[in-house]
């Protein structure tokens, strides 16, 4: 059976036998009403199949090139022979003409198709022939092509010596709609006596056919089926064909089917009829039918012989004529009338007729839903009519259908629709770039849409900018009349005057003030693009996991890199590079207390001021893996505080937990949108302070106490218990009475210890110290004193930059404003041994982890005081008018100077204007108003002009 394989796709194969040469000809194409041909190809297949059990394929070309056909081609393998069916199915509308080129082959000695084509050994066309067989044989006399047929014109007849023939047909046949057709061709591959002549090669084909149970018998339709009426009686005839030598016993089935849900079909008629055909004889098969009281609209007949099926469609017309009076459109709560004329279109009386409406979702009336009508005679007319309301939400296609009933069961059904027009409806869309830039202007597009299908008149829209964003446009602009399903464009300039994100509110309405609408877009804030430095020792890259961590932050940060043996090889190079951050990358055995001191001093004399010139940090920990951690850290949110601290300045933040270090008994608690709670606490905090860090919701860690490179102890004025390295960089706490628990956190957050002796200290060979360890377990950024610590401290006064003044500064930001602002207080406010402190401590603090990590406080309240910078471009430089405003009564300590830092280094500056005493530094603007009061909305102003380092 290989043989035949190839008609899978329909290609026309000439194979020579003795040669094994393999042709692929043209053949197998379809085209409708002389439109383009389209070849029946795998590029046009809908779908194929192959049967294993029946040993026959199926391949379906569905509406081939969107051409209204649809072809399903059949090919049944059988052992001496093949059986092959073409089935067209006209799926459209209207009455379409067909014309199939298909291609009749043949393998070996010899092949028969029934029914189709003709052609003779000259070649001349034979009309009356209903079959052809074409073979070769040896002997001269029936050397030749055997061509008998009836509908089909043969064209591209070609011999081949010493093999099979291949013939092109042509089939032609109108379709009506939805109306299909099919006809079948045989193709014998054995023949065992080629001495045979035509008549007896044939006659043994066609009984091998007809004792196969297949079939040579053509199914033809009536012509012209016609519309009918309800109750009238039909008779469709069948046209039956032998093409056969031998008569045919068929069993037919007659199937009426009519449209059910979701394109389905289901059947109201079905009938078998059993028929002898004569061989080579043509008889009428006729199917009666009544079409019952219920059955209109269109119908399917499907007439089957087991084989082959063909189907056409008939019309059954409606008993009623039904004529809606409707608004073609209405709006959301309207009422109108639905007014039905129902005619009898029956030449007889029809009585008790009910009527029932169906009404679209949420539509309603006070009418009821079924009316009646006593008896409408042959042509009568009678008017009904329902008095609805529409939705008030529902808009769009709203269909309106009629249930007809009758006493004698005379049923149908009609639909109408309206179309519900939606009420105004004002919809706001605003679009901005996705990053805008700090004093640089953008424009905010907002599209004013009408979504619903009616005009609104006089439309305005508002604008309300935040604080620290400004328009030179108006906040309100007119907009005019909007039609139904249209939109409108307005434009506002914006110039974002801070750093941070921002929220943009807007409101729409018409001149009414019935409609309106309102919307919000969060504007992102791209940061400027500061230097970063990274200070790396020679050597430390030379292992893999610490280059690694210098390659990513030089990638992160586009960074510049510097080496050194000794870090005052450098001091000019990083001078002259004017960084804003600085990161000094070490392992953490290298982290000595000479090197943390020799890094301060670095960063102070890196110009003539006595100021640390950037914000940095020492990178390392208790791996180099720790260290990777932190630079791959994304940006935190401090919302929780774990303090063993005193009331641990939870009226800043939006929850935490605050132990006393010195009150025995005395615990803060502050939960979401509430005041902070003093409430009684427990005598040893061990357990409730471990399992507050362990629940890994804890966002910063601030301690004081006493404590040593090793140990933290929990109480300072009573006795509690301590926290201590458990080796491998894990922590436990003990408790006063020797309980241990296991310290489990691994959340990224910030350890700050203001209150802690030698806590940030790293001995040398002494890994399982608490910095590390800490380290270890996410605290990615790690404040404390290397040394002991003093009554005098500057560390503490970073809670007033980074706690008070909410996300102002990254805690990296809030060290360096504090050492700032340390700084000058010591140089001129200090004196004697507390001056001395004050210095002492500026050298024994250190903040380790990456100074660039955006680590912010969440706002939960108006920061202590807030700035204002507007910069604007003079001739060569650059004018700044920075103004700090008051959002509390309060007084200015040592610790809490405003200290505004600037997003650059500057130079050549020079004070127009101020209403205090203002000092400006290579990178920040300090307000000297030490222990003056200040009232809610007081303002410090200065206006200065200066010029960029490095730009």
């Amino acid at each position: 059976m290989w043989k035949f394989k190839f008609l899978l796709f329909g290609i026309i194969i000439a194979i020579q036998v003795k040669a094994n040469d393999v042709k692929f000809l043209k053949g197998n194409i379809i085209s409708v009403d002389n439109s383009t041909p389209v070849i029946l190809n795998p590029e046009n297949l809908t779908s194929l199949n192959y049967n294993e059990k029946e040993k026959e394929t199926t391949e379906i070309f569905e509406r081939v090139k969107n051409l209204p056909v649809i072809i399903k081609h059949r090919v049944k393998y059988f052992p001496d022979y093949i059986r092959e069916i073409w089935h067209i199915y006209n799926p459209d509308n209207k009455k379409h003409k067909y014309r199939l080129i298909l291609a009749l082959w043949g393998i070996g000695d010899s092949v028969y198709i029934p029914g189709y084509g003709t052609l003779n050994t000259q070649k001349k066309i034979n009309i009356l022939a209903k079959y052809i067989v074409f073979y070769s044989s040896e002997k001269k006399e029936n050397d030749g092509i055997y061509v008998f047929s009836e509908k089909i014109n043969l064209i591209d007849a070609k011999k081949f010596k010493n093999i099979a023939m291949q013939i092109s047909g042509v089939f032609e046949i109108t379709l009506p709609q939805q109306t299909s057709i099919f006809f079948s061709s045989y193709f014998s591959n054995k023949i065992k006596k080629k001495e045979k002549n035509f008549e007896k090669i044939y006659s043994d084909f066609a009984k091998k056919i007809i004792e196969n149970g297949d079939t040579l018998t053509q199914i033809f339709p009536e012509e012209k089926i016609n519309s009918y009426k309800i109750g009238q009686n039909i008779c469709i005839n069948l046209k039956l064909k032998n093409n056969g030598i031998l008569k045919e016993e068929r069993e037919f089935d007659f199937k009426i089917t009519q449209p059910g849900p979701w394109g389905s079909e289901f059947s109201v008629y079905n009938i078998r009829k059993k028929v002898i055909i004569p061989a080579n004889k043509e008889i009428t098969l006729p199917f009666r039918y009544k079409i019952p009281k219920n059955f209109h609209g269109q119908h399917r007949i499907l007439i089957s012989n087991g084989i082959e099926e063909i189907s056409t469609i008939f019309f059954v017309s409606s008993p009623f004529e039904v004529k809606f009076e409707i608004p073609e459109n209405v709006k959301q709560k309207e009422r109108f009338y639905v007014k039905v004329t129902i005619r009898n279109a029956l030449e007889r009386e029809i009585k008790k007729i009910k009527v029932k409406i169906k009404l679209p979702n949420d539509f309603s009336t006070n009418d009821s839903l079924i009316k009646k009508i006593d008896r409408l005679l042959p042509g009568e007319s009678k008017k009904l009519s329902w008095y609805v309301e529409a939705t008030d939400f529902e808009y769009g296609y709203a269909p309106f259908t009629i249930y007809i009933d009758s006493e004698d069961g005379i049923k149908d059904i009609k639909q109408t629709y309206t179309n519900v027009l939606r009420l105004p409806e004002l919809t706001i869309y605003p679009s901005s770039p996705e990053k805008v830039k700090m004093n640089f202007p953008f424009i905010l597009k907002v599209r004013i849409e009408n979504e619903g299908d009616l005009k609104i008149n006089n439309v305005s829209i508002k604008i309300s900018l935040p604080e620290g964003v400004k328009t030179p446009d108006n906040l309100i602009k007119s907009i005019g009349d909007i039609e139904g399903g249209k939109s409108k464009i307005v434009e506002w300039k914006i110039i974002p005057e801070r750093e941070d994100g921002f929220w943009i509110n807007l409101s729409a309405n018409d001149g009414s003030k019935k409609y309106s609408a309102d919307s919000t877009i969060f504007i992102k804030v791209e940061k400027t693009k500061r230097r970063y430095a990274v200070i790396v020792p020679y050597g430390l890259e030379k292992d893999k996991k610490w280059k690694e961590v210098v390659l990513k932050l030089k990638k992160k940060y586009s960074a510049k890199v510097f080496r050194y043996k000794d870090l005052s090889e450098i001091k000019n190079k990083v001078a002259g590079y004017h960084p804003y951050y600085v990161c000094f990358v070490q392992k953490p055995d290298c982290c000595s207390r000479e090197f943390v001191k020799n890094v301060i001093r670095f960063m102070e004399k890196l110009d003539s001021d006595p100021y640390d010139d950037g914000v940095w940090a020492i990178l390392t920990g208790y791996t180099a893996d720790d260290a990777l951690k932190i630079v791959e850290a994304e940006p935190l949110k401090v919302k929780r505080h774990l303090s063993h601290i005193g009331g641990g300045w939870l009226e800043w933040f939006r929850e935490g937990v605050s132990f006393c270090e010195i009150r025995k008994y005395h615990k803060t608690i502050k939960r979401k949108g509430e005041k902070p709670e003093v409430v009684k606490g427990p005598g040893d905090t061990t357990e409730e302070w471990v399992r507050e860090v362990n629940s890994n919701k804890v966002d910063i860690i601030s301690t004081s106490g006493h404590a040593r490179e090793y140990v933290w102890e929990m109480g300072y004025g009573y006795k509690s218990g301590r926290v201590v390295p458990a080796g491998g960089g894990k922590l436990k706490a003990i408790s006063s009475k020797g309980k241990v628990y296991l310290i489990k956190t691994s959340n990224p957050k910030i350890y700050y210890s203001p209150g802690n002796c030698l806590i940030a200290n790293i001995p040398k060979n002494f890994l399982d110290c608490l910095c590390l360890s800490w380290i270890h377990n996410g605290c990615y950024n790690f404040f404390g004193h290397i040394d002991s610590q003093r009554k005098w401290c500057t560390a503490w006064g970073i809670a007033e930059y980074f706690f008070k003044l909410q996300d102002t500064y990254t805690f990296a930001e809030a060290v360096h404003v504090n050492r700032i602002s340390a700084r000058y207080v010591a140089d001129n406010y200090k004196k004697g041994f507390e001056k001395s402190s004050w210095y002492r401590c500026l050298h024994i603090t250190v903040l380790y982890g990456d100074p660039g990590w955006e680590a912010k406080m969440e706002r939960v309240r108006p920061p202590l005081y807030g700035f204002k910078f507007d910069v604007k471009d003079l001739e060569g430089k650059k004018k700044g008018i920075l103004a700090v405003k008051f959002n509390y009564d309060c007084k200015i300590n040592h610790r809490n100077l405003p200290v505004f830092l600037l997003p650059y280094q500057i130079y050549d500056w020079e004070i127009k204007k101020s209403n205090n005493k203002v000092v400006i530094g290579d990178d920040f603007v300090l307000f000297d108003v030490l222990n003056k009061e200040f009232k809610k909305g007081d303002e410090l102003k200065v206006e200065f002009n200066f010029r960029i380092k490095g730009g």
